[in-house]
């Protein structure tokens, strides 16, 4: 996901990012026991999936600032916002005008605060007198924890919390004897909108294009959906394998749609 022309978010940085968030603040809390949590920049509803895994929790409030968000998460990630969660609150809009007008009995409540917010966000004010990290610590109850995305606030955090910790991933970029392997690379990629200007077959298009990029096709497998009242649930599943892997493309003529799985080997030697 792009924000402002930024790659922000992907899939596959939940082990590394999200879950982390959520499990790792979680072990220090009493008992385990995660009743309240309240994030801030989550639209992606990563963060919410781990929360819910608690079966002590009783509330989750997330705020962030557009919909838009969390609407296109769910639309491409699949990532659930649990709208229908009695659990579950969003609070929409600009941050500091959403604490504002958080009821009271919130400040003081929360076992753990996610703050996902980059540096520019985290220096706005909630009032003359707070600013957003200062109301978000209030939140807190007494031996509640916040986890603060970022590597600039260990100062800033000492001065509000009794005890307070800085994590960082343990890379040795000292051994560079290490080979590099892999299993090889897995694209998926979908299209929308789409027209079809040539009278040849999806497959025959498929292979002509596959042998102009230096690819190799050996077989083909394909199939295609029983006839249908309805033109747009039509579909089409094709599987080329190749020399370097195969290729799964599935196409919907009816909605224009199609979507590819791409899986190139990688080696061993």
């Amino acid at each position: 996901m792009k924000l402002d022309d930024t790659v922000q978010q992907c899939t596959s940085y939940r082990p590394h990012y999200h879950e982390f968030a959520v499990h790792f603040p979680s072990r220090f809390l009493k008992q385990h026991q995660v009743k309240r949590v309240l994030f801030v920049g989550g639209g992606d509803s990563m963060v919410l999936h781990d929360v819910l895994k608690y079966p002590s929790l009783e509330l989750v409030v997330g705020l962030e600032l557009d919909q838009f968000v969390v609407r296109n998460s769910f639309r491409y990630f699949n990532t659930q916002p649990h709208f229908d969660d009695n659990r579950v609150e969003w609070w929409f809009g600009d941050g500091a005008k959403s604490l504002l007008m958080l009821p009271k009995s919130y400040f003081g409540s929360f076992d753990l605060v996610v703050v996902d917010l980059s540096e520019t966000v985290m220096s706005f004010q909630v009032t003359d007198k707070l600013s957003i990290f200062q109301t978000l610590s209030l939140l807190l109850q007494p031996e509640g924890i916040m986890l603060k995305n970022g590597e600039y606030y260990m100062e800033t955090m000492s001065q509000h919390f009794d005890y307070t910790l800085q994590y960082f991933e343990y890379d040795d970029d000292s051994d560079t004897d290490v080979v590099g392997k892999q299993a090889g690379i897995l694209m998926i990629v979908e299209a929308e909108n789409l027209t079809k200007t040539t009278t040849t077959s999806d497959e025959e298009s498929l292979i002509s294009t596959l042998k102009k990029v230096g690819l190799t096709p050996i077989s083909t497998v394909s199939s295609a959906s029983a006839a249908s009242s309805s033109s747009t649930t039509t579909f089409s599943t094709i599987v080329i394998i190749m020399e370097e892997g195969y290729i799964i493309a599935r196409s919907w003529p009816g909605k224009s749609y199609c979507a590819l799985d791409i899986q190139l080997w990688g080696s061993f030697q």
